[in-house]
């Protein structure tokens, strides 16, 4: 089961973005006018109900919001306006690299990650063959 995208996200969403799909896999296949424009329209019908599920959305929460104000319900008020208000916060990974430098791209993230347990590994090797020569 894949992870819910948003509070918002539903299966009307899921079955208006099928549609889009296949009007774009058709659009692809044959590349004519009318095809072209049965996509734009589910392109449009897309955004347009993405758009109104995150209205519909806020407007729920501005709702609880008011709620807990009018019950004095101090810390789910406080709460909401917080969530409402906060920075988007990205998910992103940064890594350093051997020179100190920042790697954001995932290839080379996994490179880094690569190189740092073969060294890891090779001192651990050496150190084994120190020990036995002794």
């Amino acid at each position: 089961m894949e992870k819910e995208r948003n509070d918002w996200f539903d299966d009307e969403c899921r079955e208006v973005i099928v549609e889009k799909n296949k009007a774009r896999n058709k659009c692809l296949n044959r590349n004519t006018r009318v095809n072209r424009e049965y996509y734009e329209q589910k392109r449009s019908e897309e955004r347009k109900l993405f758009k109104k599920k995150k209205r519909e959305l806020l407007k729920k929460k501005i709702e609880e919001i008011r709620e807990s104000k009018e019950k004095k319900l101090k810390r789910k008020f406080y709460k909401g306006i917080k969530e409402l208000i906060r920075p988007y916060q990205s998910n992103s990974v940064v890594i350093k690299d051997e020179h100190g430098r920042s790697i954001t791209e995932q290839k080379e993230i996994l490179n880094r990650w690569k190189q740092y347990f073969e060294s890891l590994l090779k001192t651990e090797i050496e150190t084994k063959r120190t020990r036995q020569g002794f």
